[in-house]
């Protein structure tokens, strides 16, 4: 049984996998790419539908995500952190690309094409 909003389910949420702090970070990965981009990454008309388009994700959709990150303005390395954060592997995810970027736009350093130091 299901748990939560599906549009915000790791990939291993969906196949009723063990649920690890891994988990988290790719629902940080969403909500990051949304505050990017102003749009979810898995758009959905209802619950049914934002389960299959996430598990017909894959590493094509994970690419076409971190060029639409790019698109808006952002640099390859906000891209590459979040296009990280949403792996569908687990084991290939990490917090801290994420931790660094946000750190750095923090600062004022701004990730954005053409002003990065």
């Amino acid at each position: 049984s299901y748990v939560g909003t599906p549009g915000y389910y790791s990939p291993e949420q969906l196949h009723l996998g063990e649920i690890t702090c891994r988990s988290d970070i790719f629902v940080l990965g969403i909500l990051t790419y949304q505050m990017l981009t102003r749009r979810h990454p898995f758009p959905s008309a209802n619950a049914q539908a934002a389960i299959l388009s996430m598990q017909q994700y894959d590493r094509l959709d994970q690419e076409l995500l971190m060029a639409r990150i790019w698109q808006e303005g952002y640099s390859l390395q906000v891209a590459d952190a979040v296009g990280q954060a949403l792996d569908k592997d687990p084991l290939k995810r990490s917090i801290q690309p994420l931790r660094e970027t946000a750190g750095e736009m923090m600062e004022g350093k701004g990730l954005r094409k053409g002003l990065m130091q």
